[in-house]
């Protein structure tokens, strides 16, 4: 995977189309813990601009065709590279270290972070040299020089992933288009957003270790299972029939790794319609991995109590009924995984994917402002396909090579993902013995099809389509009713750039209850059409079994946490510590000042602001002040000017530069860190002056 290296030759301003309340007007691009990064989109847009620029000057190799081959076009053809959002070097670590630590440094916040990298502008409007009223603007631009390496001139710079189809035919074409986007932001013709752009073919890509030793057993027909999970290297966003979808269908997946096999393959060897047409290999839908396990939609039967403080109740098992006063509500959306804690004891982890809405502005056509809900990138997803053993080796080295995108916008911006695990164990039947009369529960582990010459929803129809798939009676037991939901399902046809027809379908989480006949019935099933595309899934849940899972708790969705880099963060830290400190200094200076105005002391403003500017540090300053003449003591005065002056700097500095500010308890954290951080101790250090600089500032202003 090759990249492309953005480096700032000013400041510039990469607009997200949002402001910032009543401070500022046009903000920034940035994460959500205040990083900030340049939207593949606008990257992919500058660059398409600069190879339109070159075909006018005559380039001959960008022609329109080839300018449309390589980028796309807005009715549907895919360009031959996907651009991921350019981001600081370094963001992984930082990115990682900023969310490990935002509650053990409650004092410093996403807007700490990106007031470090940028600042806020203001300009106006003028006419005949006079401002016009209500004009005023504010924009945040990001700064030219990167603030953690101060004194060094350094430039900031991103660094955005490219995937290109066939490098060969399109490198050197790429590498003339990144040269010449020279602007980019807002008002890039007005000094904002000259950039440097180079196109590396270097991959700079960490893979995992997904090495998978299979002892295979020589029996072709054997089924073998394949779990894997991927991270969200960017947000994603799935568009829905109303609503995000927030999980990865299999018919995506099978997308994917179809055209990844047909870049070295056949469709007409036979093997192809075998692993992605017929059946034969079954693939699941990605669902969130949930404290390292792979979840499921939440069965409807696990409600929350609104006026329970969130508590989540399985109504199936809960023996008191006094959780139905409380009104329970559906956790429609969330995914649900079993986990066994340390007490061998099974429980119930709820939680709900992270996500976001950005804004977007469409320049060309039909001018816009419009809007994607996403998930958030960081997160993990995983699912399964079960496969025979002749077909093994195909389906590990197509996850594992496979450049896997899904949703909207894949060419840039959105939807890229990496492998991140991958396992193999073989596939095996576990069936369970029902009693007579024992109540049975089928939980709908994704959305069910049924088609029995037209497809049906109808609960009673549903029901005898399951009853008679496992085996069991048709009945309801004494107590227990079905909870059901329905959809419709939907898509798009990329190849055909088709509509896919609106399909209903009973939506995963549904559960049904029959009683049982005695017979054995297998726990994990697949029923209905499109089995092999991740519908029907279902599992099958006795009441002891049910009863077994003893909690159910509010979980998080698992996210990918990179190593850190002791000297990236280290650095990051004591910057962000050292900006926090000298705010807090300057509002500690202000206090003090309040404080000592209302007194009738008469300070030698002229000779502490004259001292104070002469001073190496601060035993330098209190030598100054002790060498001034007594003489000044007048019948009028009960303390000589240098009485006065060794009060006010005790006052401030106390023995050292942080001994005073540190007695406030408020300020005591934060400079107990900036003591143990050797990067932000010299920053603050040498912005010592501060303090009382704003002291005599105020004390000189205000006569």
């Amino acid at each position: 995977m090759s990249y492309i290296e953005i480096k700032l030759k000013s400041d510039m301003c990469m607009g997200s189309g949002e402001s910032g309340g009543n401070t500022v007007d046009t903000d920034i691009c940035m994460d959500d813990t205040g990083l900030p990064y340049i939207p593949a989109r606008r990257i992919k847009g500058c660059l398409r601009q600069s190879a339109e620029q070159l075909r006018d000057m005559g380039d001959a190799q960008l022609t329109q065709d080839v300018i449309d081959e390589l980028f796309g076009t807005a009715f549907g053809k895919e360009g031959q590279f996907t651009i991921e959002n350019a981001f600081l070097d370094g963001y992984d670590q930082m990115h990682t270290w900023l969310r490990k630590r935002e509650k053990d440094f409650g004092h410093i916040g996403s807007q700490d972070v990106v007031g470090l990298f940028s600042y806020v502008r203001g300009q106006t409007k003028l006419e005949n040299g006079m401002k016009v009223d209500n004009t005023l603007r504010f924009t945040r631009v990001l700064s030219h020089y990167n603030p953690l390496y101060q004194g060094e001139n350094k430039e900031t710079t991103f660094y955005a992933r490219l995937f290109v189809e066939d490098e060969n035919k399109y490198n050197e074409l790429l590498e003339r288009i990144c040269k010449a986007t020279r602007h980019v932001g807002t008002n890039r013709n007005r000094g904002l957003g000259n950039v440097a752009c180079v196109y590396h073919r270097e991959d700079i890509t960490k893979k995992a270790n997904v090495e998978v030793k299979l002892a295979k057993t020589g029996d072709n027909e054997k089924i073998w299972k394949i779990t894997y999970k991927l991270v969200l290297d960017s947000p994603l966003t799935l568009p829905g029939i109303g609503e995000l979808n927030t999980e990865i269908a299999a018919r995506s997946v099978i997308g994917c790794l179809a055209r990844q096999y047909l870049k070295n393959n056949s469709a007409d060897d036979g093997i192809f319609a075998d692993l992605f047409l017929n059946g034969k290999v079954n693939w699941s839908n990605l669902t969130p991995v949930i404290d390292g396990e792979i979840s499921r939609p939440t069965p409807l039967m696990l409600v929350k109590l609104k006026n329970g403080g969130g508590k989540i109740v399985n109504r199936f098992s809960e023996k008191a009924d006094d959780w139905k006063k409380l009104k329970p509500k559906t956790m429609e959306g969330s995914y649900t995984s079993v986990i066994k804690d340390e007490k061998e004891s099974m429980e119930y982890r709820v939680a709900v994917p992270n996500t976001h809405i950005i804004y977007h502005n469409r320049l060309s056509g039909e001018k816009q402002l419009y809007m994607q809900e996403y998930i958030d990138a960081g997160a993990i997803y995983g699912g399964s396909v079960s496969v025979e053993e002749k077909y093994v080796d195909i389906i590990l080295g197509l996850i594992k090579n496979c450049h896997f995108r899904f949703g909207r916008s894949k060419g840039a911006q959105y939807s890229t993902c990496t492998l991140e695990d991958i396992s193999i164990a073989e596939h095996k039947e576990n069936r369970i013995k029902t009693n007579e009369g024992e109540p049975i529960f089928v939980v709908l582990e994704s959305d069910m099809i049924c088609d029995n010459g037209c497809y049906i929803v109808g609960p009673e129809e549903v029901r005898a389509f399951i009853a008679d798939k496992i085996g069991v009676n048709d009945v309801h037991p004494n107590g227990y009713d079905d909870i059901c939901n329905y959809s419709v399902n939907s898509g798009f046809n990329a190849m055909w750039q088709l509509q896919r027809p609106h399909v209903p379908v009973v939506r995963g989480g549904s559960v049904y209850c029959f009683e049982g006949n005695g017979s054995d019935v297998c726990n994990e099933f697949i029923i209905g059409e499109a089995g092999h595309e991740g519908f029907g899934r279902c599992h099958v849940y006795t009441l002891e079994e049910l009863a077994s899972i003893v909690r159910t708790s509010a979980s998080e969705v698992s996210e990918k946490m990179h190593d850190e880099d002791p000297e990236i963060t280290e650095r990051l830290e004591g910057i962000l510590l050292a900006h926090k400190a000298i705010e807090q200094m300057k509002e500690y200076a202000n206090e003090i000042w309040q404080s000592i105005k209302k007194g009738k002391k008469q300070y030698p403003i002229g000779r502490m602001r004259q001292m104070l500017s002469d001073s190496s540090d601060l035993q330098d300053l209190k030598n100054r002040i002790n060498d001034m003449k007594e003489s000044d003591l007048s019948s009028e005065q009960i303390e000589s000017r240098r009485e006065i002056c060794n009060g006010l700097v005790d006052m401030v500095y106390g023995k050292n530069v942080f001994e005073s500010i540190r007695k406030q308890e408020r300020r005591e954290k934060l400079f107990s860190a900036v003591e143990g951080n050797k990067i932000a101790k010299e920053i603050v250090e040498e912005n010592w002056k501060i303090m009382l600089e704003n002291i005599m500032h105020n004390a000189h202003y205000g006569k």
